[in-house]
């Protein structure tokens, strides 16, 4: 990351300590954890769901360029907005997420074929 002075800390020999850049994935790697379990129950409940299969179905670009749309969002301005607008809006991309994983893992029906009489 650059500071306002044109260098990365790496460059001017500072070195955050072990601890402090530990306790920084461990709570990087939480709120990952927290978006995937957000996408995995909304997968689950639209799969349970014909009424939110539907709509995903129906609107599957909108989802699919909203959820580009919210990419290019939090990455413009991750200098400039809050943590809790940034984790807000990351976990609405991980519930469209949701609403599209949910729809193309849907389970398929085994179809019989017809027995030989």
């Amino acid at each position: 990351m650059m500071n306002n002075f044109g260098s990365a800390p790496s460059q001017l020999g500072v070195r955050p300590a072990t601890a402090l850049s530990q306790q920084l994935l461990t709570h990087a790697f939480g709120w990952m954890f927290a978006g995937l379990l957000v996408t995995a129950g909304v997968a689950a409940v639209v799969q349970g769901s014909p009424t939110l299969t539907n709509f995903a179905y129906r609107n599957f670009l909108l989802l699919f360029f909203g959820q580009l749309a919210i990419v290019v969002v939090i990455s413009a301005a991750i200098q400039r907005i809050n943590a809790t607008l940034a984790l807000g809006l990351f976990f609405v991309y991980a519930a469209t997420l949701g609403l599209t994983v949910g729809l193309s893992s849907r389970p398929t029906r085994r179809v019989r074929s017809p027995s030989p009489s």
